[in-house]
Order: C-alpha cells, then sequence, then structure tokens
C-alpha cells in the first residue's frame, strides 16, 4: 500500500515495485504479484500495465500466472506459459487463457521486464448476474457491481483511485454502464450516485443518455436542473463538497429529483421520451460539447424499481428529524439568542466558559465564539430551553475582526445527545462581513429543542455568533416586554428587528482584571503580604489591597466602592474584594449605533393603536439639539423627541413638553407615553407623569402598530445613539399608578393639600441632621458637619465624592406637608457646590420613596462664586407628606459640598379641648348624612363655624393612624387604594340607612373615613 512501490492497481497513477530484480526463475521463488479476487470466479485472463510514475519507464515485457482457490495449493496456467507483456507504462495489455478456470487468488511472475520488474494489473472474470435488479458500484478499486452485473467501462480514458477510496475522473473523461443484463424494464427505475465536482459554473454534466439526446441530468450554474425540464433543486451545488443525487422514474411518467435524500423537484417531463431509460448506454460524468467536470465518485447504484422517499432518504444516509408539516402561522417568526449560559461549543480560543473572552456567540455581542482550531470537527450549540418548532437559524461574524463563517451544516437534536442533520446535511451560505446578519430558513419547521452549527468554510478563522429562528407564540395580556437580552418579548409576540444596522448586546459585568488606582487609600513601600493584611485590617475604610503590582515590592490598600451607583459613565469600577481587582461594569442592554435603532411590528399582538401605552428605559447619548425617541407609520417627522435636554412631542405646539425634567446622557431613563381612546396623550418621565393634552397633530398620534420606530429617523442629523435596557409596550393606557409600579417607582404620599405661598423653611438642629459620612470624620455641628442652615458658614462636605451614595438628611420631628428643599453651596474659599441631585423622602426613616420618580433637581450654574453663595430653591411638582427627607447628590463642582434646609407647609395649631367638649360641639353634624356631608361640604363650614377646628382635630388623628398603616403595609399604594375601597363601601351603606350612629360614634366614623 506504500504510495510509491505498492499500488498496483490498474488505473492507479503509480505501481507495484518490488524489492529485487529475481525473477524468471522455475521454481517460481522469484518476485509475484499477488491478485485476491474476493470470491472463487471463472478467471478469464489478465490484463496489464507498466508503473504509472513518469520517472520510472519500468514494466514487465513477459510473466507466467498460477491460480489457487485457498492459497495454499497453486496451479500453473497453460503449464507455465509465457504471456506477452507491456511494451511501455501506460497502455494496457489484455492476455485471455485458451480455457476459463475457477480460483480465488492469482499470481503474477514476472519472466523479462523493462528497467524493473514494476506493474499494474487485473484479473478479467465473467460477469455475474446481478442480485434483485440492482448494480451497485462502491468503487473500491474496481469498476465491478458489488451484487453482480456488468462492470462499468472507461471508454474516454481512465485515470486513478483516491487514497480514501472511490474513483478520480478527468474532465472530458467519466463513466459508461449497459444495463439491459440487469434493468429490464425502462419505464421504471433509480439511479442514486455520491459524487463532487472540481466545477459547477456553466453546465456540467451528472447523467446523460444516446437517447436523450444533448439532454439529462445537469448541475447548470451550481444548480442541479433536469434538462430541457422545469425540474430544478433550489439548493446549490458546491464544488469540492460531495452530495447524494438521486433520480426516479415511475410507470406513470413521473420523474423526481433528491439531493442528499431529500426530494427537490417532481414532475411529468415530455421531452426526450419522458426520460426512459437507456438500457444500453448510460453515461455519467460525460457530457455533449464539453459540457464535462473533472471529480470523485464514492457511490453508484442503480435499481430496477422506482425507490420510495424513505428509500431514498436510507439509500443516501440522511436520517432526518421531525418536520412539521405546517410552516409557522403566517410565516410569523422570531430570532432567540438566549443567555450566554444556554450555548456550547466545541472549543474555546481562551478555555471558555460562555461569556468570557472568546466565547460571546450572542448575536449582536460585542465580540463572537472563536474556535480553538480550524477544521470541519468544530460547533457551536444552542439550547432553545424546550421542544419547539425551529425554522432556522441566524448568523454573524466576529465584531472586531475579518473573520466569520462562509458556509455551515445544521443539526438538531431532542435530547442532546442523539443528532440528525437538517436537509439531510445541506449546505447553508454564512456570512460575508463581520456584522450583517445572515438568516437561513430550513424547508420545513423541525421540532426540536437543541441545534448545532458545523462550520464548514470559514474566512480567516472560524468566528461567530448565532441565533435561532422558531415561531412566534402568542402574546399575554396584549403586553410585549422586550428586556433586551434578545430581541424576543418575555411575554410572548412578535420579536424587534434591526432593519437599519446591527448594535450589540451588552452584558451585566465584563471583568478588565485592572488594577484602578483611582481609589487607593495609599501606598505602604516595602509591606510584606502579612504587614498589608494588617495594616487592611486596622482601617475600616479597607477592603482589600493589591500586591507587588509593577514588579515592586509593597500593597495598595483599596477602598470597596458602592455597587448601587448608577451608570453615569460608559463603565463604572469597583473594587472585587474576593478576587482582589477592580471589575469594570458596563451599561447592561442594547447598545444601538447612530440611526441604527430598532423597529417592532406588534400587529399580532396589539391590533388598534388608537390606545396604547410605552415604556422605554434608555440612555441616549446625545441630549442636544433634536433627537428622535420614538416614531411610527403616518407620524412622519412627528413623534416623541429629546429637545435640548427635554422630552416632548414634537411639533411643540402640541403642548406636551417635560419642561421640569432634564436629561442627561450620563443616565438611564424610562421614558413613557400613553394614550386613550378619546384620544388624551401623556408623557412621564421614570414613571411620572410630566405632560398631558389632546394634540391634534399626527392624527391625535394614533400608532401603526406594523411599524414603531424606536431611536431611528429619516434624517440621521436628529437621530442619536445609545443603550436600550428595556421597551414594553400595552395595547391600553395605564394610569398614573400603572405606570408607576411599572417603571418600578413607589410613590410617596401625596394626598395632602398645599399651602401656596405660606410655605416655610425648617429650622433644624444639629440633632435633626444625619449625614453618610463626613470627611476628616468631623464631628456633627462643627468643621465639615454641619450645613443645615442656609445662612451659617458651616457646610456638609462629604466622606468621599461618590454619586448617590452620599447623602444628608433632615428629620423634621413629625410627619409634616413638604413643598421642596433649597440648597446653598460651600463657604470659605471653597467654591464647591452641589450642581444637581435627587430627593427620598420616608414617613418612619426606614421605607424610603423617590421624589417623582428619581427626578433629578439641577441647580443653575452662574459661576463659582454666586452659584455656591446664592439660595437655590427647588419645588416639588406636588407636595408630599413625611417627616425624614434625603438629599444624594448627582454631580458636584470641586467636591461635594451642601446646606440645605426643606421647605414645609406651616403645622396647624393644636386644641387643648378634651375630645368630649369636641364632641358637643360638633353635635349638629350628626343628624346629616356622609354622603351629604360630603356633597355639601363648603355649606357647612357656614352653618358650623367649629369645621375648621374638626378638621385640624381629624388630621392630628389621621395622621397617627398613617404611621400605623405606613408599618403594616410597606406598599403605600396598596394602603391607598384599600382606604378608598372601604370609605366608598361605607358611605353606601351609610347612604341606604343600614346604620344609625351616636353622635359620637359618627364623629369617629368620619375622622376614620377622612
Amino acid at each position: 500500500g506504500f504510495y510509491w512501490y505498492g499500488r498496483p492497481d490498474l488505473h492507479y497513477h503509480t505501481g507495484w515495485y518490488p524489492y529485487t530484480r529475481h525473477v524468471g526463475r522455475k521454481d517460481y521463488s522469484g518476485e509475484w504479484l499477488q491478485l485476491d479476487l474476493g470470491k472463487v470466479s471463472i478467471l478469464t485472463g489478465l490484463v496489464t500495465r507498466g508503473h504509472g510514475y513518469y520517472w520510472y519507464h519500468a514494466w514487465v515485457t513477459a510473466y507466467q500466472v498460477r491460480v489457487s482457490r485457498d492459497g495454499s495449493t497453486w496451479s500453473e496456467i497453460e503449464c507455465g506459459r509465457i504471456f506477452d507483456g507491456n511494451h511501455n507504462r501506460w497502455s494496457y495489455k489484455y492476455n485471455y487463457f485458451d480455457q476459463a478456470v475457477k480460483a480465488r487468488y492469482v499470481r503474477i511472475y514476472p519472466y523479462y521486464y523493462h528497467y524493473w520488474p514494476a506493474m499494474r494489473a487485473a484479473a478479467v472474470i465473467c460477469e455475474a448476474k446481478c442480485h434483485n435488479s440492482m448494480l451497485d458500484y462502491n468503487f473500491q478499486r474496481t469498476f465491478n457491481s458489488a451484487s453482480g452485473g456488468p462492470s462499468l467501462e472507461t471508454p474516454w480514458g481512465t485515470s486513478w483511485w483516491p487514497r480514501g477510496g472511490g474513483y478520480h475522473w478527468h474532465r472530458h473523461q467519466g463513466l459508461k454502464l449497459k444495463a439491459s443484463a440487469c434493468v429490464s424494464n425502462e419505464n421504471k427505475y433509480s439511479i442514486v450516485l455520491r459524487f463532487r465536482f472540481d466545477h459547477v459554473s456553466h453546465s456540467r454534466a451528472v447523467i446523460t443518455s444516446a437517447d436523450w439526446d444533448s439532454n439529462g441530468l445537469f448541475v447548470h450554474k451550481g444548480v442541479l436542473e433536469l434538462r430541457p425540464s422545469s425540474l430544478k433543486c433550489d439548493e446549490p451545488i458546491r464544488r469540492h463538497y460531495y452530495y447524494y443525487v438521486a433520480i426516479t422514474r415511475s410507470t406513470n411518467g413521473e420523474v423526481t429529483l433528491y439531493l442528499n435524500g431529500a426530494k427537490c423537484a417532481s414532475s411529468k417531463p415530455k421531452s426526450s421520451g419522458g426520460y426512459k431509460l437507456d438500457k444500453d448506454e448510460m453515461r455519467f460524468f460525460h457530457g455533449p460539447h464539453g459540457q464535462n467536470s473533472g471529480g470523485y465518485v464514492k457511490t453508484l447504484k442503480v435499481f430496477g424499481k422506482t425507490l420510495s422517499e424513505s428509500q431514498v432518504a436510507k439509500e443516501c444516509d440522511c436520517k432526518a428529524p421531525k418536520y412539521l408539516d405546517t410552516s409557522c402561522d403566517n410565516d410569523k417568526t422570531v430570532v432567540v439568542s438566549p443567555a450566554h449560559k444556554e450555548y456550547k461549543a466545541s472549543s474555546f480560543w481562551y478555555g471558555g466558559p460562555m461569556g468570557s473572552v472568546g466565547s460571546y456567540p450572542k448575536l449582536n455581542s460585542y465580540d463572537a465564539w472563536y474556535a480553538r482550531r480550524n477544521n470541519r470537527r468544530q460547533w457551536l450549540q444552542i439550547d432553545t430551553g424546550k421542544k419547539q418548532a425551529i425554522q432556522g437559524v441566524v448568523t454573524q461574524g466576529r465584531r472586531r475582526h475579518n473573520q466569520w463563517v462562509k458556509l455551515y451544516k445544521v443539526s438538531v437534536s431532542n435530547d442532546g445527545t442523539t443528532w440528525q442533520n437538517v436537509d439531510c446535511g445541506r449546505l447553508f451560505d454564512g456570512n460575508k462581513d463581520r456584522n450583517t446578519r445572515v438568516r437561513q430558513l430550513f424547508s420545513k419547521p423541525i421540532q426540536a429543542r437543541y441545534i448545532r452549527i458545523h462550520p464548514m468554510r470559514w474566512h480567516h478563522h472560524i468566528s461567530m455568533r448565532a441565533g435561532v429562528i422558531i415561531c412566534e407564540t402568542k402574546c399575554k395580556d396584549k403586553q410585549l416586554d422586550f428586556q433586551m437580552e434578545d430581541f424576543m418579548s418575555e411575554t410572548g409576540g412578535p420579536g424587534l428587528d434591526a432593519p437599519w444596522g446591527p448594535g450589540q448586546f451588552i452584558g451585566q459585568v465584563v471583568d478588565k482584571r485592572k488594577d484602578y488606582r483611582g481609589y487607593d487609600m495609599g501606598r505602604r513601600w516595602g509591606y510584606s503580604k502579612e504587614e498589608c493584611d494588617a495594616a487592611c485590617k486596622s482601617d475600616a475604610r479597607c477592603k482589600g489591597y493589591v500586591l507587588g503590582l509593577w514588579n515592586n515590592a509593597g500593597c495598595w490598600l483599596k477602598y470597596e466602592m458602592t455597587t448601587n451607583r448608577r451608570e453615569h459613565r460608559w463603565v463604572d469600577s469597583y473594587f472585587n474584594v474576593n478576587t482582589m481587582w477592580y471589575n469594570y461594569k458596563a451599561p447592561t442592554g442594547y447598545k444601538f449605533n447612530r440611526n441604527a435603532g430598532l423597529q417592532l411590528n406588534e400587529k399580532s399582538c396589539i391590533k388598534k393603536g388608537d390606545e396604547y401605552t410605552i415604556i422605554i428605559e434608555a440612555r441616549p447619548e446625545d441630549e442636544w439639539g433634536r433627537r428622535r425617541v420614538l416614531g411610527s407609520g403616518g407620524w412622519g417627522d412627528k413623534g416623541a423627541y429629546i429637545v435640548n435636554r427635554r422630552f416632548e412631542m414634537y411639533p411643540s405646539a402640541s403642548g406636551l413638553s417635560c419642561k421640569d425634567y432634564r436629561i442627561s446622557r450620563q443616565f438611564f431613563y424610562k421614558f413613557g407615553i400613553t394614550r386613550t381612546k378619546k384620544g388624551e396623550v401623556k408623557l412621564y418621565i421614570n414613571g411620572y407623569e410630566c405632560a398631558s393634552g389632546k394634540p391634534s397633530y399626527a392624527d391625535g398620534y394614533k400608532l401603526d402598530t406594523e411599524d414603531i420606530q424606536f431611536f431611528h429617523d429619516s434624517n440621521r442629523h436628529f437621530s442619536t445613539w445609545g443603550y436600550i435596557r428595556r421597551i414594553q409596550t400595552w395595547g391600553e393606557a395605564l394610569n398614573a399608578t400603572s405606570m408607576a409600579n411599572a417603571s418600578g417607582c413607589a410613590l410617596p404620599n401625596m394626598n395632602v393639600d398645599s399651602c401656596g405661598d405660606k410655605g416655610s423653611l425648617f429650622k433644624a438642629t444639629v440633632k435633626d441632621i444625619d449625614f453618610s459620612g463626613v470627611r476628616h470624620r468631623h464631628d456633627y455641628g462643627t468643621g465639615y458637619g454641619q450645613g443645615w442652615d442656609l445662612e451659617q458658614k458651616g457646610y456638609w462636605i462629604s466622606a468621599i465624592d461618590d454619586i448617590l451614595s452620599q447623602w444628608m438628611q433632615v428629620d423634621l420631628g413629625e410627619v409634616r406637608t413638604v413643598t421642596g428643599v433649597t440648597t446653598r453651596g460651600g463657604d470659605n474659599g471653597h467654591h464647591c457646590k452641589v450642581n444637581s441631585y435627587i430627593v427620598r423622602t420616608s414617613e418612619d426613616g426606614k421605607l424610603w420613596t423617590e421624589v417623582e420618580c428619581g427626578r433629578i433637581f439641577y441647580t443653575e450654574w452662574k459661576g463659582y462664586h454666586s452659584s455656591a453663595n446664592e439660595n437655590i430653591e427647588k419645588l416639588f411638582d406636588k407636595p408630599i407628606a413625611a417627616r425624614f427627607v434625603r438629599l444624594y447628590p448627582v454631580t458636584w463642582h470641586h467636591h461635594i459640598c451642601l446646606r440645605m434646609q426643606v421647605n414645609t407647609c406651616p403645622k396647624a395649631e393644636k386644641k387643648e379641648e378634651k375630645k368630649e367638649e369636641k364632641s358637643k360641639k360638633i353635635a349638629p353634624l350628626t343628624t346629616l348624612s356622609l354622603k351629604h356631608y360630603a356633597d355639601h361640604e363648603e355649606e357647612h363650614k357656614e352653618e358650623h363655624p367649629y369645621h375648621q377646628e374638626i378638621e385640624h382635630t381629624l388630621a392630628s388623628d389621621a395622621r397617627a393612624e398613617r404611621q400605623d398603616a405606613l408599618r403594616e403595609y410597606k406598599d403605600e399604594q396598596k394602603r391607598l387604594e384599600a382606604r378608598d375601597e372601604r370609605r366608598d363601601e361605607r358611605l353606601r351603606e351609610l347612604e341606604q340607612g343600614v346604620e344609625t350612629k351616636k353622635p359620637e360614634t359618627l364623629t369617629e366614623e368620619i375622622s376614620r373615613l377622612v
């Protein structure tokens, strides 16, 4: 079997080259070549050739032959006759025996030779009868059929046998078959071939016949077709890849084509006699007018019957998965790209796991998965979570390098162990660049859970991102919820699309393993590990240390940064105590490029656009000018915009503008818009209503549910780039309470009356103040631990300058009506001040709520001196009932330093009368029904001069009950709703006269209900 010296196959391009030239001996002790026919056959002669390698010029000119049935007992042919051999190295020399003999083994003994006794040889045997009207040619260095019958012929020249099996033919060669001895009925037949072409451009013959004229089965421009009929397979044929090709014909004239075992075309052609089988001359890979291609063939089978689809699939080694009879409803599909943990791969460049460097296979992720090695044994697996209808796959290349998969196969499984090829091993076209998403649909939906992609051809390196196309499911409760881990809704329904260009999904945490020195407590030169550990334990602020950076002895002590900060930069950094490194936390969600936002067709979930709710949690990176946030078909250039840091509807004449809310590129916002059937449109930011009206533009901003656009405008100058964390839509207009809940906002108690311009600044003392921390740990009331009086020179400076982790708190002593806060900067030459902040309030110091759902209040900048030394008042949209008020700085100048007082309404004067006396004063009210009292409140004020006193008393009692309610119900909103229900029910009872109350009992009832 050695390549140069041990390949005696008749058609091989080398030959047998013995070790010595000992030949021509009478006792047959010299060199010999033995052929094993596999079984005892009728031997009629031999055919020989010289050595195939052009350099040797060696051949046998004469030889003797001996045969055996068992390999032990040998007999001479024709009493040791010397047969004439070859005269050159390439021609065929046939020698037939005078009488045929039965034998299995044949030995050829060279007698004379040219240069060296080298040769190639084959035996000539009688043709055996074929079994079951079938011819099976497996090309194991022979043109004979394994099932008997005639041999294949090579009238246009013979090529060679590759080492990997099969037969290679050159262009303009091919094979010829006379099948009449085996196939009797020309009206029905089946032919199965497995081959690969060297060229697929133009026309390349596969099966032709003299009876078919110049027609037949061809690969024309890369597609399998039966010329000149309409039978054509859509799947392209690519050169250098093996394909199973089958053609069947039934007695009624129906001809069917198969590719890799899958049926691809069928009809009853009329031309070429209906393509009946030419039993006398079938040609393979040899066509007219040079329409040929070289290639390799491994299987050729001819059947004298019409095979069924399942039989063809079996002959083509196709084990099909479970196909579904119907496709997705109305061809509605969504793309699934699950979390990284649901992916697996054959290998990783950096060793994995998924979600680490070199292992980001999610669609639109910021890198890709790239294999350890470049070969066809690599694969990427996706777990869809359950058995479901899978329609196809979507692929992308590697974002940051010119690497992608150009061609691949797909297999599926229900258990992750047993796999079946999709469409019988069809080759799917992949990518041609880094980021374009390429969709490939299967011939039919397949029921499976797991899917594997097998790269077959790639550009530079096997690198890819991938997702799965599944059938769209019904949405729940007319709601869509996109949490931007992929483009699928958590509540079912249609998916998002990125028709204007792909963005990227950003994971929760990306560990850069980089020491971030901005939060070092200090360097300890020459410290050992034990000394560093002791130094860190001695300081409560130290949360860890890093040893020996930059090859220097010693350590750096480290602060621990808070992780509850808002993402105000491209990355947040915090110290990881476990790894002793700072981690970089990127904003989670979907990053979109300028004017390459997202599009949604929610028609299958939300039919009409006259009533809807949309919440977009996003961080736009352009805040100045006019930047589109939301658009829809039919709106034109109208829609929701960010206009010079304000969220509003365009045009401004619509009157919908959140003027008091400033949008900053540093933060995520929840932009909300609702529309009722009556045409009322409301705008929300972070769940808080900021504008409302009934605009007439764009048909009242009715939504085209087939075309909803996020952060995209036809003019790129009015677009932005940024990040989307979540998108929610409803087919109804949510009320204010539901909008707050959907936005994650807990509203404070705003069920209080405003005091107008009668408010004042609360005068606190040192006992009413608390801080998150004070610089240099100055005591409260001294140094940097002051700031509760705007007119004092003392002020507060935080322990560290950190966003939303530092705070200053004022305790009002009791629950009061808070209308706002007034701030001022530092003094004594520091020129420091807080530029923006949020406010949180509480009635008990435990349950905290953000004012106006986390609105950021900005202080005007008027220069260093005037801004720091000027009182800046910021009033809330509505008064709030609270006892504790906290201010959290967001941005600042130089340092976080602050003076602050709380704006409150005046306290009601207390009455010293006893409850018994008060009940007597309000006795006349007992004859009135509670409903009548509520409806005629103003009238009763005139009739009863003690009405104001009653209100004060009732308010005092209600205040104590609210304190109890806050402890019992953590959710303020539920308490309000429950109280309203109790009040309404009691009102109905009293109106119907179900109960009769005594005067003092009615007073208590009024107090409780109010």
